[in-house]
């Protein structure tokens, strides 16, 4: 028997995505480096885990706003949020992320920044949710639930990604 299990997920779409969008893409080509490589679980070409940017900033504060609001219990205990690490992944075609979770934080989430035609979905592994490659999306999930990105048919699907923890 296969249990599907239910979590608080935030999918948004950022106002402002096609302009942000192209400064994100040229932000990735500075913050490669010689760490730029291939993690564990993930078939892409990942950054550097401490990308930053003023438009990386941007998207950091617009998803602080949103957790916010939805958990205002955040602020009214006195706590505040941590982003831990965030970096770009980027799809050749053919790539994928194996299952996964982001444990021990709180919260992940993904952006996406480039999504051509052939992008794959995030899938969370567990409930079989899908969430479609969509440029200006963000998806915000706990950090213990299992996800995976299926082989892509396209070249240079592009996320930025991070985890974040709360406390005083």
């Amino acid at each position: 028997m296969k249990i599907k299990e239910e979590h608080d997920i935030i999918i948004e779409h950022h106002p402002h995505h096609e302009s942000l969008n192209k400064k994100l893409m040229k932000d990735m080509e500075k913050v490669r480096d010689p760490k730029w490589g291939i993690p564990d679980g993930v078939r892409a070409r990942v950054t550097d885990w401490h990308a930053d940017s003023p438009n990386i900033d941007l998207v950091v504060s617009w998803i602080t706003n949103i957790l916010y609001e939805r958990y205002p219990w955040i602020l009214e205990r006195g706590y505040r949020l941590f982003f831990s690490n965030r970096w770009f992944a980027s799809y050749p075609r053919g790539e994928c992320a194996l299952t996964h979770v982001h444990l021990p934080f709180s919260w992940s989430w993904v952006y996406f920044v480039n999504t051509p035609k052939g992008s794959s979905p995030f899938i969370f592994t567990t409930s079989g949710k899908r969430v479609e490659a969509e440029a200006g999306k963000v998806v915000i999930f706990p950090g213990n639930v299992y996800h995976h990105v299926p082989k892509t048919r396209c070249d240079n699907r592009v996320v930025l990604a991070g985890n974040i923890n709360w406390g005083a």
